[in-house]
């Protein structure tokens, strides 16, 4: 078994674990039952047909007669999309917002017949995210495996991210992969399993923040690591509207981790890299503002309106941080309160840890980053409402928000050699002869922790479309509605990739440190960083190197 794990390193089975995960989700979900699903599956359809975008189709003012801003942020988007026959499904959001009823309305899914022309309200998004599911909608009949397929094949780019932003979070040795770990809640996977954009969205941003973070790894880091760098900040970019926004602010949490100085002094240290890196990270950006100028919707955002909106309910903006865990269907499932305190909880030990273990510029750059990912989030909500009179939702925030877990694991994970790694070595922290056994208490209950509620957001979800919401808690056996197959593999599926998680975050790499050894240097070429240097006065910081 050890022989077997050896072969297995902790990335692996980690993307391994988010793989299933993805698939369960994809196929287990409801047909639809994802936020505004229906419409980017008519939107995934238009592109995957070569209908960048259609003419307008806007509503009237009889549709929204007391909310002339909803009108217009609508009238900006909604295009006119023909759609072939058998793609469409008459019952598809049947049971949408009724949380105690479950999805058996879908069983017959009514086919409609003939070419349809829908109105679709997010008939101008950035057509990238929908090319690859709207090509493998185009080859397939009937509107419940069209959905299915597409929601595959959506996963999968998604997946490719998120195991990207596992190798680069992955250092080998340090307790490099929980931040990754926390950052990747059951609403990321939920979001990245549907056909949405923002999906897509939240996986090239976290490949992106990780991506910065392991360039301070590196003196002159690996054309693997620039080239990952480039590739998830252009898809980044081109994903939705603000995706140019979450780019920029990676960039500056990297320049005040290094400086203005040692940024330069790196770009020029491999000219070749950085430029063509930049460029196509500025090609990116240029493509999306190209895009949103000739077809993009226009905020209605005036500080009358912003007044107007008063003081954003505290009901209103618990719900969208509560969102970033885990909200699914249409944001009308929410999992348990508990399950998420639990979640914040470890995102909250994990920045305290941060804070405890790093240099001051370290700490610095944590607090603006948290206190910058709960403005971004209040902020966003204000804009939302104020200029498009929709709410904002938690997966709008997280290709920003999940920077924070990242930055903390990354910190921890550079000053590893603070925090015990081996029961022979005295910990320079903690103290005494019981900090021995302190990895092994802390990992273990994380990791479990980590898989419950991986797990439970599934179960949330799947008891919610099996017998609604207030349904027997043990539906598996006598559901009203299930997916293809049953529910017993889906849940099998489900279980071992809460296994997954557990072993791949209790091995080497994971969350243990792996053996004894030399010091591991901090990254932070500032002159601060003398202030954590380890009892036994192993060298100079100042541009120390700990990528490997």
């Amino acid at each position: 078994m050890r022989r077997l794990l050896g072969l297995l390193p902790a990335p692996t089975l980690l993307c391994a674990a988010y793989g299933l995960l993805l698939l369960s989700w994809a196929m287990s979900n409801a047909p639809f039952a994802g936020a505004d699903e229906t419409s980017h599956y008519v939107r995934a359809i238009a592109v995957g047909d070569g209908q960048l975008v259609g003419p307008l189709d806007p509503f009237t003012t009889a549709d929204f007669p007391n909310s002339p801003t909803t009108l217009g942020w609508l009238n900006d988007a909604t295009r006119a999309v023909t759609v072939p026959g058998d793609k469409l499904s008459r019952t598809a959001t049947c049971n949408a917002f009724h949380v105690l009823v479950s999805a058996a309305c879908l069983d017959d899914p009514a086919a409609i017949t003939g070419t349809t022309v829908v109105q679709n309200p997010v008939g101008n998004y950035q057509p990238l995210p929908y090319v690859l599911p709207g090509l493998a909608i185009d080859r397939t009949d009937g509107p419940f495996t069209a959905d299915r397929l597409g929601r595959l094949v959506s996963a999968l780019s998604c997946w490719v991210f998120l195991c990207l932003a596992v190798r680069l979070a992955w250092n080998r040795e340090a307790p490099s992969l929980v931040g990754i770990a926390l950052a990747v809640t059951p609403m990321v996977l939920f979001t990245a399993s549907i056909i949405n954009p923002s999906g897509l969205e939240i996986a090239t941003g976290l490949a992106f923040a990780a991506a910065v973070l392991r360039l301070r790894q590196h003196e002159r880091p690996p054309a693997w690591v620039w080239a990952a760098t480039a590739v998830s900040g252009f898809t980044l970019s081109l994903s939705r509207s603000p995706g140019p926004v979450w780019v920029v602010v990676d960039l500056v949490v990297l320049t005040l981790l290094l400086s203005w100085r040692e940024t330069g002094r790196r770009l020029r240290a491999q000219p070749v890299a950085a430029t063509i890196t930049l460029l196509v990270l500025v090609l990116g950006i240029v493509l999306n503002r190209i895009w949103e100028g000739l077809y993009g919707s226009r905020l209605r955002l005036t500080l009358a309106e912003v007044r107007a909106l008063g003081r954003p309910s505290r009901t209103l903006l618990d719900t969208l941080f509560r969102q970033q865990v885990g909200n699914f269907g249409w944001t009308e499932t929410p999992m348990s309160p508990t399950l998420v305190f639990a979640w914040f909880a470890l995102v909250l030990l994990l920045v305290v840890l941060a804070l405890v273990l790093g240099t001051w510029r370290e700490r610095i750059v944590l607090v603006l980053t948290t206190v910058g990912a709960v403005a971004v989030t209040i902020g966003l909500q204000v804009v939302f409402l104020a200029g498009t009179g929709f709410g904002a939702q938690g997966r709008h925030v997280l290709p920003v928000t999940v920077m924070m877990p990242l930055l903390a694991g990354h910190i921890i994970a550079a000053h590893r050699t603070r925090i015990p790694p081996h029961p022979r070595q005295r910990p320079q922290i903690l103290g005494g002869s019981s900090a021995a056994v302190v990895g092994l208490l802390v990992a273990v209950p994380v990791a479990v922790l980590v898989a419950v509620v991986q797990v439970g957001g599934w179960y949330t979800n799947s008891r919610r479309n099996a017998v609604g919401a207030a349904g027997p808690r043990w539906f598996f056996s006598h559901p009203e509605w299930q997916p293809p197959l049953g529910w017993y593999p889906w849940l099998a599926i489900t279980v071992v990739a809460g296994a997954l998680i557990v072993i791949a975050l209790c091995l080497p790499g994971g969350l243990l440190p792996a053996r004894p050894g030399p010091p591991y240097p901090s990254p932070d070429p500032s002159p601060d960083a003398s202030d954590t240097s380890d009892a036994s006065g192993s060298g100079a910081r100042q541009g120390a190197v700990i990528g490997r």
